[in-house]
């Protein structure tokens, strides 16, 4: 997929669990040194403002280097063996408060991630904004910015349009070169988050309710 004129990107969209355990397996035996670094993102469809209750994870976004996993939640869930293979100790994932993605996934789904924020990096951006775009666009310089049409657009929806894919991957890629720029530059190990934090969260997110997101069409 080439979202941008620059930037070529190897995208598996699917909802069958075989092909993406195959893909995540292939970027783990290629990929050095561990831990592995996995961009990761999520969509889901946007509540209304008047309602407690939170929907879903519809759409679950996972990259390494130019190697995109989109998986589709809304249709599949989460399967056992794909959780197994996410949580394994090799891999751990990065993104800007990707605390409240990993959090989400706990609270539907009980997979417990390790996961690295990198919401400090706004404050290195000379780009207005604390956001992932505008972090990508003042670190890393990619000029990407998509319509709040699409942002906020709803991902119950099938069959997701090609404006949306390319957001979501874009959001992938984004987190995981944020993350391996911070890598680089940095003398220590990054932080981890806390699993105290994200079991808060995640219990903060049960009490209020989840409704698993359901396919939807036109």
């Amino acid at each position: 997929m080439n979202v941008l004129p620059n930037l070529e990107l190897e995208v598996l969209y699917t909802d069958d669990e075989a092909s993406a355990v195959d893909f995540l397996q292939d970027i783990i035996e290629s990929a050095s040194p561990c831990p592995i670094l996995i961009g990761l993102d999520a969509e889901w469809k946007a509540v209304r403002r008047n309602l407690r209750r939170q929907n879903g994870i519809a759409l679950l976004q996972l990259c390494h280097g130019n190697r995109v996993l989109l998986w589709d939640v809304a249709s599949k869930a989460l399967p056992v063996h794909l959780q197994h293979v996410l949580s394994g100790s090799d891999l751990v994932f990065c993104g800007m408060s990707v605390c409240t993605d990993i959090s989400r996934l706990h609270a539907e789904f009980g997979i417990l991630l390790d996961g690295i924020d990198l919401h400090g990096l706004s404050m290195l951006s000379n780009d207005v904004g604390r956001g992932l775009k505008a972090t990508a666009r003042g670190i890393l310089h990619i000029d990407y910015a998509p319509s709040k049409a699409i942002t906020c657009s709803n991902w119950n929806m099938r069959p997701l349009t090609s404006a949306q894919l390319q957001y979501a991957c874009m959001d992938a890629y984004e987190s995981w070169a944020l993350g391996d720029y911070a890598c680089s530059v940095s003398s220590q190990p990054l932080p981890r988050i806390e699993q105290a934090k994200i079991l808060q969260m995640s219990g903060a997110l049960s009490i209020s309710g989840i409704d698993a997101a359901r396919v939807e069409h036109p």
